[in-house]
């Protein structure tokens, strides 16, 4: 028989935190939905309120779009055991900083 131990909070991931943007687009709301052993996760844009048809995006590092879409979007990440670090996308970057973006849709 084979016992699984959870893993202790010294043994996984931060928590990860929305970071104010930087440019003149407004922030959405950025919430995070943990598996139980906190070893994955779903990062989800959304706008502050659905009557203004935004656009939303999921910026890692202040550089990278992991995605965009109109009203909310949403993209998983990993808890990388040996670093202690979130990744998120394809190849994997290591996250330092998540933003949540606003913009209006494009014309057309």
């Amino acid at each position: 028989m084979t016992t699984t131990v959870p893993p202790t909070l010294e043994e996984v991931c931060p928590a990860l935190v929305q970071t104010p943007t930087a440019t003149d687009f407004p922030d959405g709301i950025m919430t995070f939905v943990y598996n139980q052993n906190r070893t994955s996760v779903v990062a989800t844009c959304s706008q502050t309120d659905p009557a203004f048809d935004l656009n939303a995006a999921i910026v890692a590092n202040r550089l990278n779009f992991l995605d965009f879409g109109p009203r909310n979007v949403s993209f998983p990440g990993t808890c990388n055991s040996t670093l202690m670090r979130w990744e998120m996308g394809e190849p994997p970057l290591l996250i330092d900083t998540l933003e949540c973006l606003l913009t209006n849709p494009p014309n057309g």
